[in-house]
């Protein structure tokens, strides 16, 4: 997580665009013009990947669940840096295998790179990365289409050093690609391990952390009754928790993936509860809002509470 600098440095003097994983969202920020942050899973992001001479990877597994892909094929050379030696040969064998810390083999790097003149490469690096971003949204299916509103949104009501946890849901896998982040460790997202339920209990711990800092949970209307008894124990702590619940009436993602399988959906459009009687019910504030223009001010008002406050988002917001 503090390798960031670094490979910031060696990305500037080589023109080279820079990505992350989820874990390590915002170790670049997400400003940066050579940073494609965490979109690993897009297939343009992973052509670019097949099409490049040389790959850096700076402790990173590559793993499956970090492109949602079994068998990516990276056909340049692979430099690999890790500390643990495990990691260095799965799944992807490196050309060159460097057994260290992250940090200080980038800071090595970047100090021993010739002075050379790149600044047309990092133009062109540039030039591409912003391309990518420019024309993102308008590959967007109707869903993220509506999820991309949402969470700009959401952003723009959060301050810049927010912590936000993440559950397992269908808003948050949008957002781990394109909500940005400036800084490490302010995005928390189980990637990999799938537990529904992590997002409240992942922000209460934050916030018992850095009780300063403005802490916000997302979650999906059914991973958020995985640990709903957790909203006790914000409210005992009067923390001002703000719960970002997006309620869909369904387990969305694996109702979509039944549809798209050809498998009749069962089991995942089961009957919510009434979320603004049970946050009442831990003695936590709940708003609802009727349109999107709303919920900047929900988040607001959240932030300045003296206890936890749910704020259930729908779709039909999106109507008004």
């Amino acid at each position: 997580m503090e390798a960031g600098a670094a490979a910031v440095k060696i990305a500037e003097a080589l023109g080279a665009p820079v990505l992350t994983t989820i874990a390590g969202k915002g170790i670049v920020p997400s400003s940066h013009p050579l940073c494609l942050g965490s979109r690993l899973p897009q297939d343009a992001v992973k052509a670019m990947l097949k099409a490049a001479d040389v790959v850096l990877a700076a402790g990173s597994e590559l793993s499956e669940t970090d492109f949602w892909e079994l068998k990516l094929t990276l056909p340049g050379k692979l430099i690999r840096i890790d500390i643990d030696p495990a990691s260095l040969a799965r799944p992807h064998a490196a050309e060159v295998a460097i057994l260290a810390d992250a940090r200080a083999t980038l800071e090595a790097i970047a100090a021993a790179l010739p002075r050379a003149d790149h600044g047309e490469r990092r133009a062109k690096a540039e030039a591409r990365v912003k391309a990518h971003l420019a024309a993102e949204a308008s590959g967007d299916d109707p869903l993220r289409a509506d999820l991309r509103r949402v969470l700009t949104e959401i952003r723009a009501s959060l301050p810049a050093g927010a912590i936000v946890a993440s559950d397992m849901t269908q808003i948050a896998y949008a957002a781990n690609e394109i909500f940005p982040m400036e800084a490490p460790r302010q995005w928390l997202h189980p990637a990999g391990f799938g537990t529904l339920g992590y997002g409240l209990p992942a922000a209460i711990g934050a916030k018992v952390a850095h009780p300063a800092r403005p802490v916000a949970a997302l979650v999906g209307d059914y991973g958020f009754q995985y640990t709903v008894n957790e909203l006790g124990t914000a409210a005992e702590l009067g923390q001002n928790l703000v719960i970002l619940l997006w309620n869909n009436d369904a387990l969305g993602q694996i109702r979509d993936d039944m549809v798209m399988k050809g498998i009749q959906p069962n089991a995942v459009t089961l009957k919510n509860p009434d979320f603004g009687a049970l946050a009442a019910a831990y003695g936590c504030a709940f708003a609802k809002p009727a349109r999107l223009a709303y919920l900047g001010p929900a988040i607001a008002a959240a932030l300045k509470a003296d206890r936890p406050t749910v704020i259930e988002m729908t779709p039909r917001m999106l109507k008004g």
